[in-house]
């Protein structure tokens, strides 16, 4: 080799690139292969070990939530909240008393809304019928609406699951 001004040794090019034939391709292709693989089975083993907060219906299970301050809360009209995957109405009736119910239909679970009108709720899919508090009028579904679990607490409504209506 020979030497540059400055003293390093010179090297030609061919000795800085090698070409990659296909043999040292296939070895780096196993090799990534294998790594993508481990990789994929540390990510599957880490989800069985801590698995992903859902529940057995596949729903994001929620902490205890504060969804809405009672006092904002209209006097007899049913509000739509969000919890997780679902929603739920909230009502105040007199004497601050707080009325919750999961907003599922219980024949299919269609989204049910508040229908001002004949003051029910009402199922869009197949016309089941509700009182303010949840119970059942007509229509298909064989049960009153579901109640979601809930506390008031330093005057908001905290809302922690929904229990089956049976």
């Amino acid at each position: 080799m020979e030497e540059k001004r400055d003293g390093a040794p010179e090297t030609d090019e061919a000795t800085l690139r090698r070409d990659m034939d296909r043999r040292d391709f296939v070895q780096w292709a196993a090799s990534l292969s294998i790594g993508a693989t481990c990789l994929l089975g540390a990510v599957t083993a880490a989800n069985a070990v801590n698995p992903p907060g859902r529940s057995i219906d596949g729903k994001t299970k929620m902490p205890p939530t504060a969804l809405a301050a009672v006092a904002d809360l209209p006097l007899g009209k049913p509000q739509l909240f969000a919890y997780g995957d679902d929603s739920l109405f909230l009502t105040r009736t007199e004497g601050d008393k707080i009325i919750a119910l999961n907003a599922a239909c219980p024949h299919v679970a269609c989204k049910l809304h508040w229908d001002e009108k004949i003051t029910q709720y009402a199922c869009p899919c197949h016309a089941s019928f509700f009182k303010l508090d949840g119970t059942k009028i007509s229509g298909p579904a064989t049960r009153n609406m579901d109640p979601a679990m809930f506390q008031v607490a330093a005057g908001k409504v905290v809302v922690s699951g929904f229990a089956e209506n049976a």
